[in-house]
């Protein structure tokens, strides 16, 4: 500590009022207890700086721990934000995978309903060929014949409805190899 001031005062100006607030503490009651009970008392300037060392070190150590704590608990919070990204990712995840399979789910139905209603579509006719055997009144020979006469924005929508079905109808290895 310096001989002048204290924590940024002075004996002249302090909130304390204290005329001494620069001046090293002596307990003197404590001392004079010791001596009485017979225990021995340094006194010393050399044991003072001592103890004033002591403590310095123990209040660095304390500073120390509460920095690593702060740290450690930063360290804390960003990995349980980090695993709840994760977690947040794979629901959606498999949100996402769902409603593809409903989806994809739903233009099967879709397919049915067509082909029992005598509507069809060019897909419609392909589902048949894979899936639907004789079930309906709709017969061709090679599902190729299916693209004659398909007009351009036809052919995207049956692309479209192919890649669909390519990316999600994964039952068999003959279910893939008939959409490629």
């Amino acid at each position: 500590m310096k001989a002048n001031a204290v924590s940024g005062y002075s004996n002249d100006s302090n909130p304390f009022g204290d005329p001494n607030l620069t001046e090293n503490f002596v307990w003197r009651k404590k001392i004079d207890r010791a001596v009485t009970e017979g225990q021995k008392v340094d006194i010393s300037v050399k044991a003072e700086k001592k103890r004033q060392r002591e403590r310095m070190a123990e209040i660095e150590k304390v500073k120390k721990r509460r920095e690593e704590r702060a740290i450690e608990k930063a360290q804390h919070e960003e990995e349980m934000a980090l695993l709840a990204r994760e977690r947040a990712r794979a629901e959606f995840q498999d949100w996402e995978k769902k409603e593809e399979e409903f989806h994809f789910d739903q233009s099967k139905f879709r397919s049915e309903i067509r082909l029992r209603e005598g509507r069809t579509k060019p897909i419609d006719v392909l589902l048949k060929n894979l899936n639907f055997a004789d079930e309906f009144d709709v017969e061709l020979n090679e599902p190729y014949l299916v693209f004659k006469g398909l007009t351009v924005k036809e052919m995207e929508e049956l692309h479209d409805d192919i890649k669909m079905h390519l990316d999600l109808d994964r039952e068999s290895q003959v279910n893939v190899k008939y959409w490629e």
